[in-house]
Formats: structure tokens, C-alpha cells, sequence
């Protein structure tokens, strides 16, 4: 007979059964005082901004919510997009924008923008907090503010001299001449074309790869061949970016006889690729056995930090060996000229400069240590300088901090405006051929044979090309690299507009400028996406119009590269940012670009690819824009047809290379 046993609960369903009311209780108790603090900011910042034109969404498009939902929100992450509508709408230069989140201010004209950035830039620093994440190899001058700021800028400044200006020209150059080569063999080889005489390029790629061998020269010293990337496995890639620019599976240079499984070259090819996966991944994505890429990308981090710091005591020793030896290099010996050419291009470079700048800020410091340190602080920036002069070194690993900035920003601002001028003189062939003419006109007719390295272009003739410096300043005004330039604000201040002039015809006084009150602790956004195109500065500002840049051209010392014309606001035009934090490397951008532009213009015409639709459609699509780093196409694979100026009638090709190369 069956013995009936009764059934009892057993421990564990016991212990769950009292601990999920807990929980669920924890939880709502959790969520329902996240949910009051949201609500407390929210109706805080609404109070705060309540003499403001504003404009309120409870949740931020940064927010957990608002990034897991965003068809909730009205105002998403593309808000530089929407920002123009809403400042026609409000019909004001500035509004504020209320969330849970925060509350912040944005604003678009030209004299507000002067106030926020010169008149009372003590009031309204950079809002550091938000570039934490580009402290990746150490501060730099991007991530820093006050006096450490000051102290990066004193020797950074130091690097960008006239001379390295034209060590740019003259990479660009070469690198124009290994990437056309590279287009002519595929060309020839029928890989990338079209119709005869045509290539279809896909201009994000190769414009980025010809930037990124352009400052990997012009600031490290190191040639990259461009000629690369496509069919090749990468461990092919690898191997080309060793050998005798490379150090790869060879000894350091500064003689500690480290080893790299990577180039120089290739390494800093991954982490110019990989700078936004490693600014929004947790480090331990980076270690994950299934993600070979990423261990490939810690990996080249790594070396890159090592390859830096070799480069760094490389160059203390060549200074040191001079010295003693009294010969130029220190490193003489046999060699032909290439390779002594290759040695002399490694020396002067970017890197060295900022390394020599720092040593020479260091014996200063030494020879002045009692008494000067920051002495001369506060004043005007004019002046000033030499007073900050006596303040200490950077470290080790803000040079390194400094050096990553170097490759990010140069390398990104340079091939995304090439990227978008390149998109606009495709789209609009009449614009493309007044640019031609121009450059026709100053480097003559097209010749044979095709040879970039032959070019007649010169430094000094960059200033020659009106028009095509108004084609980079519209791809800079439509297309800013840097959308929104953030500040915070850390004293109460109140913003006003200049007086409006008085109306003709009329005796009643103008009535007073409108003021705006920011609060205290309020995130200010300057808009340069939404001032670029507001009417009051750019007539039918939505239009690609070189000409209108035909007054003023070439900047002035401490301005900006190809300044409007007199009757324009000079504030209107800020795609490198303004005042003293305006971007230091904005020279080398605008010579990597001008001799881009001329030297390619003069051997290609530029179309679109047949078969992609038409019209306003096919504009629209290929103009679509997406915020990464900077500012650059939402089709990452965009094409464009080069083909041969001349083609077909026997001058083919011309005497431009690359340009006129």
C-alpha cells in the first residue's frame, strides 16, 4: 500500500515567494524616486528659464529613454538638424531647451556668439566635462580649460610654424601623386571603372586615407602609402604599412630594442578608424575573445602609445647627438638621397616641433623657476603670451594626449570637407568648371605625361584661387566639421543684442535690444550648423554659392582662412571655432584642402554616378548628413565619377598630376 506523503513547500519556493514582494517593491520605490528627481529638474529648469524662449521635452534625447525610444521624442539626437527650423519658428537668436536632463541654451547670432566666446569668455568656458572621453592617452588641448589649458596652448602653438605649413603643401603633393597613380593602375587595370577614362571612387574612403597620409607625415614623419585597401587581406595591409616607415616586428627606434606586431602607420590607421567605438565602448569590449577586431584595435592603442614614446626619446637623442657631433641629424652615415630625404622629413615634422617646443618650455622653466611661473596671467591674449611662457612642461602623456588630437582632428576635418567640396562640385557643374577655369588659368593648359610630382604648383600660389577658396569656405559653411561648439555657463549673466538700427521715415526712438538672462550652471550651445544658414548673414543660404566668398580672401593672423566679404558679420563664419580657443591647426587644414581642390580639379572633372535618380532627390539623399566625430555624409560609401580632363582628344591627362601633378 502507498504511503501518502504530503507535499510541503520547499525552501527556495519559499524564499522566493517572500522576496518578490521586496523587490517588486524596491523597484517601484526606485523607479518612483528616479521618476520624482526627473520631474524636481524638469519643473527647476522650467522655473529657470522661464524669461527665455524656449522650447520643452521632459525626456532628452541623451537619456536612457530617450536613446532606447527615441519615436517618443519630437527633438532627437540630430537636434543641430532641427535647430535652424525652431530659431525661424521662435524668431529669435536664442532659446533655451528644457528637459529632465538639464537645461541648456542655444544660440546663433553672430554678436551673441562674440559675447559667449571673447567679450565675456571667463563667464562662459568650454564645457570640458564633455570630452572626458578623448583623454584617452592623456589631457590635451582639447580636454583642458584655465591655466592648464594655457599651459597646453604655450607649447602646442609652438608646433604650427610657417615651415610646417608648407612640409603639409608639399606631403599633399606627394601623397596626391601615390593616390593618383593608385586611380590610374586600377583605371588601367579595369577595376574601378565606368565608361572609358572614368573611375568610380568612393570619395569617403580615399579622401580619408589621402588625409591620413598626409598628417601621418606631416605630423609624425611617417609615409603611408594611399595606393592600398582595396583586394588586399589584412595582413597584406599590415605587412605594407612595416619596413622603413614601419619599425614593425623590428627594435624601437629610441633604442630600447622593443618589439611591435604592428606598424606605426598601421597602427595609427586603427586608431584614427576606431576613435567613436573607443569613445562609446566599455573597456572590456576591447578584450572579448570573440571580437578579434576589437583585441586588434586595444592592441593598436597600445603600440601607438609605445611607437610615440620611442618617437619622443628618438628625438631627444638626435638633439642630443647634434649637439655633440655638430652635424645635422646625428645619425649621418651612408644612405642614398631618398633615404636621407625620408630621414630629414622624420626630423621636421609635427611631433618633433611639439617635442622641441616642450623641451625648450622646460629649460625655461628651469632657468626661471623662482619667480615668473604664471605671472603675467589674466591680461589680454595679445600680450600675454610671453608671460605665460614661464609656466612648467608637459608630461609624457600630455604630449601623447596632444599628438592623438593631432591625428583626430587633422586628419577628420580635412578629408570630411574635402568629402563634402567634392559632393558639391559634383552636384553642381557649372560651379565645377568656373573652379576649373580659374585653375587653368593660374597652372596653364594640361600636358602629357601625367605626373603628380611635376606639378607647377607652388606654396605661394595658394592665395591665387579666389574661387576655390570660396568652394571650401561654402563646404565649411554648409557642412561646418563641428556643428555646435559648447560652453557652460558659471556666473548668472544676462546677453544683449546690439540696438536696432532706427527705421527710415520715422522719428520715434529704436526700441531697446532684447536681453536674455542664463542662469548659472545652464550648458550654452553655440550653433554654427544653424548660423551658417540663417538668412540675415547668407543670402538663399540653403544654396551652394562660391561666389559669394569674392571679397576678402586668405584670413588674417589669428582669424579665420578665407574671411568673408567687409559687409558680412566676421562672427558669421566660425567653422574653427572663435576667440582664443579657435582651432590651432585650421592652417594646415586649409592647405591640405586648397592643394587637394586645385590639384585635382585641374586633372579630373567630377559627375555623379548615372543611375542614382535626379534632381532634388538624388541632392537631398547625397547631402544627408550624420554627427560622428565631425560632420560628415550619412552614405559612408557614396561614389563619384572622376574621369580625365582632355580625355579622348590626345592632351588626356595633363600636366596637373593629382591636380596639375
Amino acid at each position: 500500500m502507498a504511503h501518502f506523503i504530503p507535499a510541503f513547500p520547499s525552501s527556495s519556493t519559499t524564499v522566493i515567494s517572500l522576496l518578490l514582494p521586496l523587490v517588486s517593491l524596491a523597484l517601484a520605490t526606485f523607479a518612483l524616486l528616479w521618476l520624482s528627481k526627473l520631474v524636481t529638474i524638469y519643473l527647476w529648469n522650467s522655473y529657470q528659464s522661464r524669461h527665455l524662449p524656449r522650447v520643452l521635452q521632459f525626456l532628452d534625447f541623451f537619456s536612457p529613454l530617450g536613446i532606447l525610444f527615441p519615436r517618443l521624442l519630437r527633438y532627437r539626437s540630430n537636434f543641430y538638424e532641427t535647430a535652424p527650423s525652431l530659431f525661424e519658428s521662435l524668431q529669435t537668436p536664442l532659446f533655451a531647451f528644457v528637459s529632465s536632463r538639464g537645461l541648456s541654451v542655444h544660440i546663433k547670432d553672430a554678436h551673441l556668439i562674440r559675447e559667449v566666446s571673447i567679450t565675456r569668455r571667463r563667464a562662459f568656458p568650454k564645457a570640458v566635462h564633455l570630452y572626458n572621453r578623448l583623454r584617452i592617452f592623456g589631457d590635451n588641448i582639447v580636454t583642458t580649460e584655465g591655466a592648464v589649458w594655457r599651459r597646453h596652448r604655450q607649447v602646442v602653438r609652438s608646433a604650427f610654424t610657417e615651415s610646417n605649413n608648407r612640409l603639409v603643401f608639399d606631403t599633399a603633393k606627394r601623397s596626391l601623386a601615390r593616390m593618383v597613380a593608385a586611380w590610374e593602375g586600377e583605371r588601367e587595370g579595369g577595376k574601378e571603372g565606368g565608361k572609358e577614362g572614368e573611375l568610380r571612387i568612393t570619395i569617403m574612403e580615399d579622401m580619408t586615407q589621402l588625409s591620413l597620409a598626409i598628417i601621418s607625415e606631416a605630423s609624425f614623419g611617417w609615409e603611408l602609402d594611399v595606393s592600398y585597401g582595396k583586394g588586399q587581406t589584412e595582413k597584406e595591409r599590415g605587412k605594407e604599412g612595416g619596413g622603413e616607415g614601419g619599425r614593425e616586428g623590428g627594435k624601437g627606434p629610441g633604442g630600447k630594442g622593443r618589439k611591435y606586431s604592428m606598424s606605426f602607420t598601421r597602427c595609427m590607421e586603427l586608431v584614427s578608424q576606431y576613435t567613436l567605438a573607443k569613445v562609446l565602448l566599455p573597456a572590456v569590449a576591447f578584450h572579448l575573445p570573440f571580437r578579434p577586431d576589437l583585441r586588434r584595435v586595444a592592441m593598436a592603442y597600445k603600440e601607438f602609445d609605445q611607437h610615440l614614446l620611442d618617437s619622443i626619446e628618438e628625438e631627444r637623442e638626435r638633439r642630443r647627438l647634434e649637439g655633440e657631433k655638430g652635424e645635422e641629424g646625428g645619425r649621418g652615415g651612408g644612405g642614398g638621397e631618398g633615404e636621407r630625404a625620408r630621414a630629414c622629413r622624420r626630423r621636421e615634422n609635427l611631433f618633433s616641433l611639439l617635442v622641441q617646443a616642450n623641451d625648450a618650455v622646460t629649460r625655461d622653466h628651469a632657468a626661471t623657476e623662482g619667480g615668473q611661473e604664471g605671472g603675467k596671467e589674466g591680461g589680454e591674449e595679445g600680450g600675454r603670451e610671453g608671460g605665460r611662457g614661464r609656466t612648467s612642461e608637459l608630461d609624457l602623456q600630455e604630449l601623447l594626449g596632444n599628438a592623438f588630437i593631432f591625428l583626430l582632428a587633422g586628419h577628420e576635418t580635412s578629408a570630411h570637407t574635402l568629402v563634402w567640396a567634392f559632393l558639391l562640385l559634383a552636384l553642381h557643374p557649372d560651379e565645377q568648371e568656373a573652379a576649373f577655369h580659374e585653375v587653368q588659368g593660374v597652372l596653364g593648359p594640361l600636358s602629357l605625361p601625367p605626373s603628380p610630382s611635376s606639378s607647377t604648383l607652388q606654396y605661394h600660389d595658394l592665395g591665387r584661387f579666389p574661387y576655390c577658396h570660396g568652394v571650401m569656405n561654402e563646404a565649411l559653411r554648409l557642412f561646418p566639421p563641428v556643428v555646435m561648439v559648447p560652453k557652460v555657463c558659471v556666473a548668472d549673466s544676462t546677453l544683449t543684442m546690439p540696438p536696432s538700427p532706427p527705421s527710415p521715415g520715422t522719428s520715434a526712438p529704436p526700441s531697446p535690444p532684447p536681453s536674455f538672462r542664463i542662469p548659472k550652471g545652464a550648458d550654452v550651445y553655440l550653433h554654427v550648423f544653424s548660423l551658417h544658414r540663417d538668412s540675415k548673414y547668407y543670402p538663399d543660404p540653403h544654396t551652394f554659392r562660391p561666389e559669394r566668398w569674392a571679397g576678402k580672401v586668405g584670413g588674417r593672423e589669428g582669424g579665420r582662412e578665407g574671411e568673408a566679404p567687409a559687409e558680412r558679420d566676421y562672427f558669421a563664419f566660425v567653422p574653427f571655432s572663435l576667440g582664443e580657443r579657435s582651432c590651432l591647426g585650421r592652417r594646415v587644414a586649409h592647405v591640405t584642402v586648397m592643394t587637394t581642390l586645385v590639384l585635382l580639379l585641374h586633372q579630373y572633372r567630377v559627375q555623379v554616378v548615372e543611375g542614382e535618380g535626379g534632381g532634388e532627390e538624388r541632392k537631398a539623399r547625397m547631402l544627408e548628413t550624420q554627427n560622428m566625430v565631425t560632420l560628415c555624409p550619412k552614405d559612408l560609401g557614396v561614389q563619384l565619377v572622376f574621369s580625365r580632363r582632355g580625355g579622348g582628344g590626345g592632351r588626356e591627362g595633363g600636366k596637373e598630376g593629382g591636380g596639375e601633378e
